[in-house]
């Protein structure tokens, strides 16, 4: 029964460094290719998550106590591990939230000017409003509406 037992799992590990030398050598003519497979927009996403399954072991991710940064560690099959500080990134509200400068500076307006003449003058001077970070926002505009 231990015999067996053995034999079988002979058998598995046999059949993993198959696996694994025929994952290595088709990553290898990738690697050679032109254009790079996880780069072509033609390739599903879900090929995409089934390579990184094949080449990376773990990954961690650690926040620091204020949730500002936090540290990504990846840990690949070959033993390598690289590891990134990041800032995290903002929340929807902050994302569409006006800089408080802004603010301060809309309230110093509006003692000398219209809500439109401000937003005239925000646009003029650059300025963009809150949520200009989104996609498809970076020109977002101020308007009369959004000053008052």
């Amino acid at each position: 029964m231990l015999a067996k037992a053995r034999e079988g799992e002979r058998a598995r590990e046999q059949d993993q460094v198959i696996l694994d030398e025929a994952v290595r050598k088709w990553l290898i003519a990738m690697q050679s290719t032109s254009t790079s497979f996880g780069a072509d927009p033609g390739t599903p996403d879900r090929e995409r998550k089934r390579l990184l399954a094949h080449i990376i072991d773990d990954a961690t991710l650690i926040e620091d106590a204020g949730g500002r940064h936090h540290q990504d560690s990846v840990r690949f099959k070959g033993g390598k591990l690289h590891t990134l500080s990041t800032m995290s990134p903002k929340s929807s509200a902050q994302q569409v939230k006006t800089p408080p400068d802004i603010v301060d500076l809309v309230d110093k307006l509006l003692d000398k000017h219209i809500y439109s003449e401000s937003a005239e003058l925000f646009n003029e001077q650059g300025y963009r409003r809150g949520g200009s970070a989104r996609r498809g926002r970076h020109d977002a505009r101020f308007t009369a509406l959004l000053v008052a």
